[in-house]
């Protein structure tokens, strides 16, 4: 008992990559690799988008392309409404998951489906790996940004993330989410840009991506 207690005292969180490049980049695809111990370990993709597991650049091809073998896909389909027990399962055993999808409100029904048992946020306190790409990236925060109102997130970071900030000019709902709560940190991201955080700190940043950061 003393010894399992002392091991989760001193697991290290996982950490959380957010990216607005779609497909993911290789240099992306090395950081992920080694923050999840340089493939190994179980990499489960979770496709918010029915068809984008026929494309190409889809993030299944792009990791096997990239060294990656012990691979998983799961589409999360619309009709979804009730986690089924292989789900938490599938989670439980990964040491990475990506999210992506084209589809902000693909994303945010799965963010309401997971509210119920907080899978994704038990995955990160043992240590595992997420990479959300496009919306999978807005996935992360406490609450969601869609069409300028706020919905709940994973609650894996405490913050919340908009992607294609400039672009589909985002700046105004953005702040007005971020200042109108108590969150920690507010992140706009453009293309090309992503960031890597770990407990609720920065650990990289690539770009010059929109910060807002609590002191």
């Amino acid at each position: 008992m003393l010894v399992s207690l002392i091991a989760s005292v001193f697991v290290r969180p996982g950490a959380i990559i957010v990216s607005n490049n779609l497909p993911a980049t290789t240099e992306q695809l090395r950081d992920f690799a080694k923050l999840c111990g340089e493939r190994q370990g179980r990499i489960v993709v979770i496709d918010c988008d029915p068809l984008l597991e026929l494309d190409p650049n889809s993030p299944l091809e792009s990791l096997r392309l990239n060294g990656f073998h012990d691979l998983e896909g799961y589409r999360f389909e619309k009709e979804e409404s009730e986690l089924n027990p292989y789900y938490a399962e599938m989670v439980g055993r990964a040491k990475g998951i990506v999210v992506v999808g084209h589809d902000g409100a693909n994303v945010q029904r799965l963010c309401n489906r997971d509210a119920r048992q907080n899978i994704f946020r038990k995955f990160i306190e043992s240590g595992g790996i997420f990479f959300g790409i496009g919306p999978g990236a807005t996935a992360v925060g406490d609450k969601i940004l869609i069409d300028g109102k706020t919905m709940p997130g994973l609650s894996i970071f405490d913050g919340i993330i908009t992607t294609d900030y400039f672009a589909k000019h985002k700046e105004l709902s953005l702040r007005k989410a971020y200042f109108g709560s108590r969150l920690q940190l507010g992140v706009g991201l453009n293309k090309d840009e992503w960031m890597i955080f770990r407990d609720g700190l920065i650990e990289k940043k690539v770009g010059s991506p929109q910060v807002f950061l609590r002191e």
